[in-house]
């Protein structure tokens, strides 16, 4: 559930940048509210969820140049995204590219199967047995 409102407050968020639409809030939703997420539940620490965030953006807008979440950076190298939306993300940058949530997703998995094997998961506390 709490990873489930993380992925609609992320993709809310992102509603009010340049070129957003829905699709692209529920790509960036997505992509970064179930990735971060689930980074969170695998260390409970915010550090490795900011260095994720951090380094995306940077490496994606400061690095290679395509639009981050729908706004223009300057960048070290200037690229330009081209071919069908769902497959270059369009006017929203890399996030919304369908290769980009796969390839989150396929992150988001494997942590939060790590996080399952650490035990790292919290019961909400409606569904905890009493002491």
């Amino acid at each position: 559930m709490a990873l489930g409102i993380t992925v609609a407050l992320f993709g809310l968020v992102h509603l009010g940048n340049p070129n957003a639409s829905l699709y692209g809030a529920a790509a960036i939703g997505v992509e970064a509210g179930v990735l971060l997420g689930a980074a969170y539940v695998l260390t409970r620490r915010l550090w490795l969820v900011i260095g994720i965030h951090f380094g995306w953006n940077f490496i994606q807008g400061g690095v290679f140049g395509p639009n981050v979440s729908g706004i223009r950076v300057e960048s070290l190298l200037r690229s330009e995204l081209s071919g069908p939306e769902l497959l270059s993300g369009g006017s929203l940058g890399v996030e919304g590219s369908v290769f980009a949530i796969i390839v989150c997703l396929l992150a988001s998995l494997a942590i939060l199967h790590r996080a399952r094997r650490q035990d790292r998961f919290i019961q909400p506390f409606w569904r905890r047995q009493p002491r």
